[in-house]
């Protein structure tokens, strides 16, 4: 439907910043990297288009790439969704900008207490930097909030294009005591 639309009209920036989030999705990284630049090209002031194109540049490993975009995305839209509060602090986990990652995951948690991906990436952040014991805590309110989560299920909706970097995303939740 996404690209029925483009046929339709090729300078839809949020169709094309739809699509290279689904082929993110689908580890379709190169495609996606393209969608999402499009996008953000075609309207340079949507949003909603600079954290797609930011989280499709941190599921294709280009985690200092992803941050401008992000912080554009909040810059944008100064109340922003929580989705792009915890995305910017998993860049900068990514980054090794570990006190930076908590601060953004922080504000997302405190923004959405109960936001499951919110205290996930908290749990990741905290694993990271090597506080095991607010990681232990992080991952006890993802069981709060979703009993029966299962790290092998989550692994499975991974899609980072880096085999390595989704490897250090799970081991770091199963070190905080994720199952």
């Amino acid at each position: 439907m996404l690209q029925k639309a483009i046929a339709l009209d090729e300078t839809f920036a949020e169709a094309h910043g739809h699509l290279g989030w689904l082929f993110s999705m689908t580890k379709q990284h190169d495609k996606a990297l393209t969608e999402g630049e499009k996008a953000v090209t075609l309207n340079p002031n949507s949003a909603d288009s600079h954290m797609r194109y930011g989280k499709i540049l941190t599921f294709a490993g280009r985690y200092d790439e992803s941050i401008p975009e992000l912080n554009k995305a909040i810059r944008l839209n100064p109340i922003p969704p929580n989705i792009y509060l915890y995305s910017l602090g998993i860049s900068y986990c990514w980054t090794g900008q570990y006190e930076e990652a908590i601060t953004w995951c922080e504000k997302a948690v405190r923004r959405e207490p109960n936001s499951l991906f919110a205290h996930l990436f908290m749990t990741m952040a905290y694993s990271f930097s090597g506080r095991d014991e607010e990681a232990r805590i992080e991952a006890a309110e993802v069981i709060r909030i979703q009993p029966k989560f299962s790290l092998e299920k989550f692994a499975k909706r991974v899609t980072y294009k880096n085999q390595e970097d989704k490897e250090r995303c799970i081991g770091a939740l199963h070190k905080a005591g994720l199952k």
